[in-house]
């Protein structure tokens, strides 16, 4: 596909083909990744867009502007993972989630089987970066249906772990490697068990949103409450992608720390150049985050907005200092 596209035909035609992508994956409105597209494209609608077309404009699709993208998709009321999700598909990355029923163990009630994932870029070859993610969970008024659960060897334990249960028991933070993550999955709910096609969807979905984040070629950002901490503490994660770690080499890429109203970041030990700025090291970033002087259920700043700033400041830094990764259709 050419780098430029002059008309709405072409324009459709490739948001046809990159919504069939992200429908294998998880379910986004055709309108919503639309309107997403535009905005990366630098219009501030469908029909701003056309009117361009209409005047004789072409739209350089190289220069796709992912913040605009995620920022457009979460304003129509999408999640920020699935807004990151698609915004790694148009970087390129894949997943191959495989899911293999087990004999069924008359000793136990419950359905099992073997969860197989590789992270891909779109041309089939392994994600080498580690990604590390929280797993989903799928509890219910009625209880938990059904679970994921991970691999001894990909569990990521730490003072900063997430369990399910107390006293750190079902370790929720997991880190893949060399392409792969696994574990299992277990259906408890007799009424998933008689029909296996929704749930697997839905469990092939939510990975799909945490895990993709996680492989993007820019950077996984992870923001979440550990275990131990208090209400109104967070711990921030931030590693960077396979792509942008090596098309950086040795530029120490730095952030300015976000002003927010009653918010407090404390970078972790070795991570703060200056009053105002945080620097990554070997690739990672480590921070807390905590509400100030205000408890968090009364925070003027949510905790939402705090990460959106973050977000936003890395594709800027990024941009800053130049790396450049085309949408998939005009990789090679």
């Amino acid at each position: 596909m050419r780098s430029e596209i002059r008309s709405q035909a072409e324009f459709d035609q490739l948001v046809h083909d990159v919504h069939k992508t992200v429908q294998d994956y998880f379910s986004l409105k055709f309108d919503h990744l639309r309107q997403g597209m535009c905005a990366g494209c630098g219009s501030k609608s469908h029909a701003a867009l056309l009117t361009k077309f209409g005047n004789g404009e072409s739209v350089n699709m190289r220069n796709f502007d992912h913040l605009a993208l995620i920022e457009r998709l979460q304003s129509m009321g999408n999640s920020h993972e699935t807004a990151e999700a698609t915004s790694a598909i148009i970087d390129g990355r894949r997943l191959d989630i495989e899911l293999r029923r087990q004999p069924s163990n008359p000793r136990y009630s419950d359905i099992s089987y073997v969860l197989e994932v590789r992270a891909l870029d779109h041309m089939n070859n392994g994600v080498q970066n580690p990604f590390f993610f929280i797993m989903p969970t799928f509890e219910s008024q009625s209880g938990e249906p059904y679970r994921v659960d991970s691999a001894y060897n990909y569990r990521h334990s730490s003072k900063f772990s997430v369990s399910r249960g107390p006293d750190g028991r079902g370790l929720l933070t997991v880190e893949g490697e060399q392409g792969r993550w696994g574990g299992g999955m277990y259906v408890y709910d007799w009424r998933h068990q008689q029909d296996d096609r929704n749930y697997k969807r839905v469990v092939s979905a939510a990975l799909a949103r945490k895990i993709l984040p996680a492989i993007s070629p820019r950077f996984n950002c992870q923001l979440y409450k550990p275990d131990r901490y208090e209400h109104g503490a967070w711990k921030l994660r931030i590693s960077l992608g396979d792509v942008a770690k090596q098309r950086l080499g040795g530029i120490a890429l730095a952030l300015k720390i976000p002003a927010l109203k009653k918010r407090l970041f404390l970078p972790d030990e070795g991570y703060r150049r200056d009053v105002d700025l945080i620097c990554f090291k070997d690739g990672i970033l480590e921070a807390h985050i905590y509400s100030n002087g205000v408890a968090e259920d009364e925070n003027p700043t949510p905790i939402s907005e705090v990460r959106a700033e973050i977000v936003r400041s890395l594709h800027t830094a990024l941009d800053k200092v130049g790396l450049d990764i085309p949408p998939y259709w005009l990789q090679r």
